[in-house]
């Protein structure tokens, strides 16, 4: 896969999964149980995307300074 396409893709699962893992924390924490899903699931789940979603972000941010820093010298 080319860097180009590579970085897009790291960047879109990122977003996404940051915004999927917002929703599901406040839908775990305001929304009253409509099924066997317990709240505490939905907010585990939302905390683990949320979670996955700054790794890759700071993985793409130094990423980019230390090429930034590479094309300087």
């Amino acid at each position: 896969m080319r860097q180009g396409i590579k970085d897009s893709v790291i960047v879109a699962v990122s977003v996404c999964s940051f915004v999927v893992g917002v929703i599901l924390s406040f839908m775990g924490l305001f929304l009253p149980p409509i099924g066997v899903i317990d709240n505490s699931v939905l907010i585990a789940v939302g905390q683990f995307l949320t979670l996955a979603a700054t790794g890759l972000g700071i993985k793409e941010y130094v990423d980019g300074k230390l090429e930034q820093i590479e094309r300087t010298k």
